[in-house]
C-alpha cells in the first residue's frame, strides 16, 4: 500500500487504524477490460501561453479528471513540473466533484521540489465515477522566457500506484492509465520583414540611372540585431552596378559612441566566381553582396538599445547598359539574406518588395502601391471605373501563402462612407476579409492568400468620376473663345 499523503493529523491516524484492518494481501492491479479501462489526466493536456498577453506572475489552472473507475475506495494524485518556471499557490478538490468522499488526509504543496499531493478516502462503502474532476490546481508564472524563446515543462502525474493511483476496498491499484499533460510558455516576437523598395524599374535606353534601397520593417529590439546580409542579382548585359550610400537606420545604434555599422559590398563575382562548393552564376549574371555588421565596442560587447523600428539600412545605383527597343520594367529580387543577433543566431524574418502602380484616369495620374511576398505582375494593374475596382495579377509558387498591401489615394477609389461602406476584396472571384486602415489622404488594405497565378480585385464604393462631356465641351469653347476675346480687347483698347 502506498499512500504518501503527507503529513497526517488525527483524522488520518483513524483513517490508517481503519485501513490497517483490512486485508493487505494480493496487491496485483486488479484487471480491466480494455473497453472500460479508467484513466486519469491532466486537462488540458496542452497548456500553450505568450508572455505578451500572459506576463510572469499571472496565474492559470489545472484540473486532473478521472474516468471509469468502479468500486473505488480511495485514491491520490500528485503532479510534478519545473518549479524555476512555475510555483503552485493552490490546490482544491470541487465541492461537486464526485471524487470527494468522507476524508481527505491533507494536501501536500512542495514548490521547492516541484509537487503537489492530495487525495481522498471513503469511511465505508465504494464507489462508481464514470468521469469527473479529482483536482484544480492554482499555478504562477515565475520565469520569464528570453526574447524569440520559449520555456516549457511536463505537468506529470509519475507513476501509476506509486505517485497517483486509485484503490479498491481490498487497497488493490484499480489498473488505469495516466495521461500527462505540458506547459509552454513562448515570448512570441514578430518578425522583421526585409523590404525591396520597388521590385520593378521603368527604365527608357541605356545610360539610365535609378536607384533601389532595402529596408527593414517592424524590427523588435528585444531580436538584438547586429548583423545584416543578402544579395541582389542581376543581368549583366542590361545593368551594371556603380555605387552605394549608407542608409540612415542601423545608424542610431553606436554603441554609446563607441561603435557603428560598417558596410561592405562587394559585386565582382561576374569576373571572380567564388571557388567551389560555391554555385556559379548563370551566364551573365553578377550580384551585389551587402553585409552590414554594427561594431562592438572596446570591452567587446553592444550597449543596449538594439536597433528597432523601420528603417533603410542602404541605398544601390545601378545603370542601364543593355539596348532596349521601348521602356520596360527591370525586376530585381533579394537572396541570400541573413540577420544575426549579437551572439550570432539566426532571426526570422519575412521578405516584401514594393511595387509603384501608375494609374492614369482622364489625363490625372494616380500611384497605387503594393507590398508583398509574391509577384505582383508588372503592368497588370488597371482601373474599372465603372465597376468602382483596380484589379491586378500576382504570381507565386504553388500551395503558397501569400500576403498583401494595397495603399490606394482616396481621390482615386475609397468608401464613400466609411463607417457603413465596406471596403470588398476578392482572389479569383472568392471574397476574402481585408485588415483595412487609412488616414485622410490614403485607405491601406491587407490580406492574405494561397498562391499559384491570382487575379485580384480591390471593390470601393466611390472612384474618381470621368469629366462629364458638357464640362469638356464648355472648357473646349472656352480655349477656343480665348484668341477672339484678346482680338475683340484689341479693337476697343488700341
Amino acid at each position: 500500500m502506498k499512500l504518501n499523503f503527507g503529513e497526517t493529523a488525527a483524522l488520518c491516524a483513524l483513517i490508517v487504524l481503519m485501513l490497517s484492518t483490512l486485508s493487505l494481501i494480493g496487491l496485483a492491479i486488479r484487471p480491466v477490460s480494455a473497453a472500460t479501462l479508467p484513466l486519469i489526466r491532466v486537462a488540458p493536456s496542452n497548456i500553450s501561453l505568450d508572455y505578451e498577453t500572459t506576463p510572469p506572475g499571472s496565474n492559470f489552472t489545472v484540473e486532473v479528471w478521472g474516468y471509469n473507475f468502479t468500486n473505488a475506495f480511495t485514491w491520490q494524485v500528485m503532479l510534478f513540473w519545473d518549479p524555476t518556471i512555475l510555483n503552485c499557490t493552490e490546490v482544491v478538490i470541487p465541492d461537486d466533484s464526485p471524487w470527494k468522499w468522507d476524508v481527505c488526509p491533507g494536501t501536500v504543496i512542495n514548490n521547492d521540489e516541484g509537487w503537489f499531493s492530495t487525495g481522498y478516502s471513503s469511511l465505508g462503502a465504494t464507489h462508481n465515477v464514470t468521469e469527473g474532476i479529482m483536482v484544480v490546481a492554482t499555478f504562477t508564472i515565475i520565469k520569464a522566457p528570453g526574447a524569440g524563446q520559449s520555456l516549457s515543462c511536463p505537468l506529470d502525474l509519475g507513476e501509476y500506484d506509486t505517485n497517483t493511483y486509485v484503490l479498491d476496498y481490498d487497497l488493490n491499484a484499480i489498473e488505469a492509465t495516466l495521461e500527462p499533460g505540458t506547459f509552454t510558455y513562448s515570448y512570441i516576437l514578430p518578425s522583421p520583414m526585409i523590404v525591396l523598395e520597388s521590385q520593378y524599374y521603368k527604365v527608357s535606353g541605356p545610360g539610365e540611372f535609378f536607384n533601389v534601397s532595402v529596408s527593414i520593417r517592424n524590427l523588435d529590439a528585444l531580436w538584438n540585431l547586429t548583423k545584416v546580409q543578402f544579395s541582389i542579382p542581376y543581368n549583366t548585359s542590361l545593368l551594371d552596378y556603380i555605387t552605394y550610400y549608407n542608409g540612415s537606420f542601423l545608424e542610431q545604434f553606436v554603441n554609446d559612441g563607441e561603435g557603428g555599422p560598417i558596410y561592405v559590398v562587394y559585386s565582382d563575382y561576374h569576373d571572380n566566381p567564388p571557388p567551389p562548393p560555391a554555385e556559379p552564376l548563370p551566364y551573365c549574371y553578377d550580384k551585389v553582396a551587402v553585409g552590414i555588421f554594427i561594431v562592438p565596442n572596446s570591452t567587446g560587447s553592444y550597449v543596449e538599445p538594439f536597433p528597432s523600428g523601420s528603417g533603410t539600412l542602404i541605398t544601390l545605383t545601378f545603370n542601364v547598359t543593355g539596348v532596349v527597343n521601348s521602356e520596360f520594367s527591370m525586376p530585381l529580387e533579394l537572396t541570400e539574406i541573413s540577420l544575426l543577433t549579437d551572439e550570432d543566431a539566426e532571426i526570422p524574418y519575412e521578405i516584401g518588395y514594393t511595387v509603384y502602380h501608375e494609374i492614369v484616369w482622364e489625363e490625372e495620374s494616380f500611384t497605387v502601391v503594393t507590398l508583398s511576398n509574391m509577384t505582383v505582375v508588372p503592368g497588370s494593374m488597371i482601373l474599372n471605373q465603372t465597376g468602382k475596382m483596380i484589379l491586378f495579377n500576382v504570381t507565386g509558387p504553388d500551395g503558397a501563402t501569400g500576403f498583401m498591401n494595397v495603399t490606394i489615394p482616396k481621390s482615386l477609389l475609397r468608401l464613400e462612407n466609411e463607417e457603413t461602406d465596406e471596403w470588398k476584396v476578392y482572389v479569383n472571384g472568392e471574397q476574402v476579409s481585408p485588415i483595412v486602415n487609412s488616414n485622410a489622404t490614403h485607405s491601406f488594405l491587407y490580406f492574405t492568400f494561397h498562391l499559384s497565378t491570382k487575379q485580384i480585385k480591390v471593390v470601393g464604393t466611390w472612384v474618381v468620376p470621368e469629366l462629364p462631356a458638357t464640362f469638356t465641351t464648355l472648357i473646349m469653347l472656352a480655349l477656343t473663345s480665348l484668341p477672339l476675346i484678346r482680338r475683340f480687347k484689341k479693337k476697343d483698347h488700341p
